[in-house]
């Protein structure tokens, strides 16, 4: 399974991932990113659209600076 709670210990650009829909990890759940590349931070929201346990999953951007 991809845990998002891990992100930030593989990626140094991701600071911190927090989910903010129930249930998690679940097509149309929702996490929020905190990142920061190079000095510049960001943050966006990204929606789960497709999830196979163990084998893929697929997001995409909802809003973000």
């Amino acid at each position: 399974m991809v845990n998002w709670d891990k992100v930030p210990e593989y990626y140094d650009s991701i600071k911190k991932v927090e989910w903010t829909s129930e249930p998690i990890m679940k097509v149309g759940a929702t996490v929020h990113v905190l990142s920061e590349i190079a000095g510049a931070k960001g943050e966006w929201d990204a929606e789960i659209t497709e999830y196979k346990d163990n084998e893929k999953v697929s997001w995409r951007t909802l809003v973000g600076t």
